[in-house]
């Protein structure tokens, strides 16, 4: 109960924050002019009763799940706040959220179609604009549409990022209709933590800790719950620390979560070395793991011969284990075994087979924590302490009973985040931290990190995420899926090299400029973006932009006029989130009189007000783009993709699925979804001024995946066999068309797809010059870049009481050392991309040494965006973009950068 009244006491905390940005609504009359006025009077204590006040949801961030309700006056919305009868947030709001007045009558918004008459394009030159109708716009957008589909659909390329979020249509159906592989997302870079929880866990994300019953945190790279400002994330994090759960960050910086508990700075690229220690110490030195765990619920014991392969049973081609009391080796799922052997030597019909954890144990053995610190720079003794406390506080052997099953208890969860994950072994290094829950037991049970969901055309639902493959081990799924082998490759992203990547952007504009490098044998021609922004979001700026110049045609649906509207063709005015019909369902966890439960709810996203421009929302837009084109109808149309139900995040079902011959409004198809979600008698327009939510409770259990396949029904991969046969598949594939793998080395590269993790060096040796690591990390109030959050005023002014903002961050015993002060004007330049930043110095003690931090992604070029969007500091620039450094499994980014900084003279 302590942790309910805690929980609730944090959110009514945070509503004080809602209160402060209405407050910088008085902002709103000197920069909206009428308007604003409008706004403020609205909100003063004489103004009259507002005329309606509308529910929706929030979409300032990636998988939106707040409520809000909206005030409106004369068609104006005058306040945003937190729907506190939504069961995601209570009432709760970031400032995002607080703030998305601003943005919706921003005076620098896209307000109607426009027209490129200037045929030189460049950042530096005048576009030319001329307003035209939208139905010249769409009719010049679907000519050339069309012209490119009939010479080879393969040269259309869709590109978009994090701002899509909340809209029902994403483009993937769209462009499966179209013909073209070439749907590419600009977010994916830095998203490369799928590919562990797919391959281990089964699912989406994780492990992440357990709000009920995790007692000990351990996070590495993450700052996503508070430090990047999720109401409901931040919410559960303030609760389980009040109930008592203590929280050690290994980050180079001090996060918001560290100063809640226990921060070990880490040199930034070394978090894998940090992990392998841990894995030594628990096994060789604390020699205390969940041993039953390991039998039952692992394959440590299945039976590896000298090929590093599966010892199979030639009748069933099951996988063999040991049988200590029988002495004779058994298929791994026969009743009759009597104890499984994790050691030891055996024959089997004359073959020389171990355990894999004998294998496993024997490979870690050498990771030391000495060995770590001299990576790492944490201490020896700082690594066994945490170690221990890991392990004493797993309490294995114990049990919980939840809604009348009984379940193994493990209170601690290992934790990590996109800036462990982003590194050039980043999908090695998830499967080892999701490794380090599996030794003590605590992986999907009550108080340890579970695999969580995503997108609903992304995930299986949690109880059967632990659904077993043949060979007893939990089914890879989402991400480590990987592609078919195709020859010659069609897509741009490079999926033939990189099969189990997420997204690949640095990839696509890098194969654009030289498509002999990736084996292409066509160069596209007409690009599409929409809310997501390559030339600010990719590595090398100066590559993205040469790539773009090879587009003959380019349209955008844009907020703003940013950099690849500057550049486009057509530039379409996108309707923002009030202005927006969408229906969802969501999952949340909720408060009730037992503790917190799963919840699945309905969203509706309501058009709160008309757009206020001559603006459209995404899903009208793709639709009759569809339609003009001639993809929307017939069994091969958008319509039939959507109803699959695997290429949009909507999800419909029988009887509210599409006709393949009908044209859809938004609003129709918010209806749909929402009927889908809660029956036949939910209805948007019913829903409109409800604050209650249609919701039903879920059994306390199925937050467990463990529920859904309990022990003994399905095993993890401690030794990752799956993943050697794809390399090998892989291997035997490139050798066969006698190609080579971009930018690699090819024993290098398939270094990474070895069944037992282990410490793999940077590829690229340290120069002297460049002695500090460039970090990064999220923004509360721009993350995502959702909204026009980097052109909206009331952010930047709640921004302001973030002291590292814009800043160039060091630890402050380097920077004296170094001969700086705080506000000195420096130069940070980088030794992978040649390319050098500006920024004044700020000095911390929450800064690692040998780091340099630089925070959120600002710093946008072009000159018709607000005046706001242009400052800071770009940090991208900083970084390199070549295939060479990217992760081989996961596909994202290296975040492992050398700089050197020094004044600017």
């Amino acid at each position: 109960m302590a942790g309910i009244l805690s929980r609730k006491l944090t959110r009514r905390t945070m509503f004080k924050v809602s209160a402060a940005a209405a407050a910088l609504a008085a902002a709103g009359e000197a920069l909206f002019g009428d308007l604003g006025a409008r706004m403020v009077k609205a909100q003063g204590e004489a103004a009259p009763p507002y005329d309606e006040t509308v529910y929706s949801w929030c979409r300032q961030c990636a998988l939106p799940p707040c409520g809000i309700k909206v005030d409106v006056k004369d068609g104006v919305a005058v306040r945003v706040q937190g729907n506190p009868e939504c069961p995601s947030n209570l009432g709760a709001l970031c400032s995002r959220g607080n703030a998305t007045i601003a943005g919706v009558y921003n005076p620098y918004r896209v307000k109607a179609p426009l027209k490129r008459t200037n045929p030189e394009r460049g950042l530096d030159k005048d576009p030319g604009w001329v307003e035209i109708s939208w139905d010249e716009a769409m009719e010049t957008i679907a000519a050339e549409m069309k012209k490119v589909r009939a010479d080879d659909p393969r040269k259309f390329m869709y590109c978009l990022g994090f701002a899509r979020s909340g809209s029902m249509l994403e483009g993937m159906e769209f462009c499966e209709a179209f013909g073209t592989p070439n749907y590419i997302e600009v977010d994916g870079p830095t998203c490369s933590v799928h590919f562990g929880s797919s391959l281990l866990l089964g699912n989406f994300v994780g492990p992440a800790y357990d709000p009920n019953y995790t007692r000990l945190l351990i996070q590495l790279g993450d700052g996503s719950p508070a430090s990047g400002g999720y109401a409901p994330d931040s919410a559960d994090f303030a609760s389980s620390i009040s109930r008592g759960m203590k929280v050690i960050v290994i980050d180079p910086r001090l996060t918001t979560e560290a100063s809640k508990g226990e921060w070990v700075p880490i040199r930034p690229g070394t978090d894998l070395a940090f992990i392998l220690a841990m894995q030594q110490t628990i096994v060789h030195e604390l020699k205390r793991f969940d041993v039953e765990f390991l039998k039952r619920r692992t394959n440590a014991p299945y039976l590896i011969g000298p090929d590093d392969h599966y010892v199979r049973d030639k009748a069933s081609n099951k996988p063999l284990v040991w049988d200590a009391k029988a002495s004779a080796a058994k298929t791994f799922d026969d009743a009759t075994v009597g104890d499984y052997a994790l050691e030891g030597s055996f024959a089997v019909e004359g073959v020389s087979c171990e355990p894999a954890f004998a294998i496993y144990k024997r490979g870690i053995a050498s990771y030391t924590p000495e060995w770590a610190e001299e990576k790492t720079t944490i201490p020896a003794a700082t690594v066994r302490r945490i170690a221990q406390e890991f392990v004493e506080e797993a309490r294995i052997g114990s049990t919980i009973t939840i809604d009348g099953m009984v379940m193994p208890f493990r209170p601690v969860c290992l934790q990590s985040g996109r800036g462990a994950v982003t590194q050039f072994y980043g999908g090695n290094y998830h499967c080892a931290a999701i490794m380090v829950n599996m030794l003590v037991g605590g992986l999907d049970v009550p108080g340890s990190g579970s695999g969580g969901l995503g997108p609903q055309h992304k995930c299986t639902p949690i109880p059967l995420a632990l659904k077993p493959d043949a060979d007893g081990v939990v089914l890879p799924k989402v991400e480590a899926l990987p592609r078919a082998f195709e020859w010659p490759p069609n897509r741009l992203d490079g999926k033939t090299f990189f099969p189990y990547s997420h997204d690949n952007p640095h990839i696509v504009f890098d194969a654009i400029l030289d498509p002999k490098k990736y084996y292409l044998d066509y160069t596209p021609e007409v690009l599409y973006v929409w809310a997501g922004n390559p030339i600010l979001r990719v590595y090398d700026q100066e590559k993205v932009l040469k790539a773009f110049e090879k587009f003959r045609f380019i349209f955008t649906l844009s907020y703003s006029v940013d950099e690849p509207a500057l550049l486009a063709d057509i530039v379409l005015p996108e309707a923002v989130g009030l202005e927006r019909y969408s229906g969802a369902q969501r999952g949340a966890l909720y408060e009730t009189p037992e503790g917190l439960r799963n919840a699945v709810f309905g969203m509706v996203a309501q058009q709160v007000i008309k757009p206020v421009y001559n603006s459209r929302q995404p899903d009208d837009v793709l639709i009759e783009l569809a339609e003009r084109i001639g993809i929307l109808y017939g069994p091969r149309g958008m319509n039939a993709k959507i109803n699959t139900g695997v290429l949009s995040p909507v999800k419909l079902v029988a009887p509210f699925l599409l006709d393949l011959d009908r044209k859809y409004s938004a609003k129709e198809l918010a209806n749909l979804v929402f009927k889908s979600s809660q029956g036949a008698e939910a209805d948007v327009d019913a829903q409109r001024n409800v604050a209650k939510m249609r919701m039903r409770l879920l059994p306390s259990r199925t937050a467990y995946p463990y529920s859904g396949f309990p022990m003994g029904t399905t095993r993890y991969a401690l030794y990752m066999e799956n993943l050697l046969c794809k390399g090998e598949e892989l291997r035997g594939n490139i050798r066969r068309v006698g190609a080579m793998i971009p930018g690699w080395d090819e024993d290098a590269f398939f270094d990474h797809y070895k069944p037992v993790v282990h410490w793999m060096d940077h590829p690229k040796a340290d120069s002297p010059d460049f002695d500090l690591w460039a970090i990064n990390w999220k923004t509360a109030q721009f993350s995502f870049g959702l909204g026009g959050s980097v052109d909206n005023p009331w952010l930047h002014e709640a921004a302001q009481f973030d002291p590292y903002l814009h800043l160039v961050c060091l630890n402050r015993a380097t920077g004296e050392a170094r001969g700086f002060k705080d506000g000195d004007l420096v130069w940070v330049e980088s030794e992978d991309s040649g390319c050098k930043v500006q920024g004044r110095v700020k000095l911390s003690e929450a800064f690692h040494p040998d780091v340099v931090g630089i925070g959120g992604l600002f710093g946008h070029r072009s000159q018709q965006m607000n005046p706001l969007a242009l400052q800071g500091i770009h940090f991208n620039s900083l970084m390199n973009t070549g295939p060479e450094t990217a992760d081989p499994l996961g596909g994202g980014f290296d975040g492992r950068h050398k700089v050197k900084v020094y004044k600017v003279e």
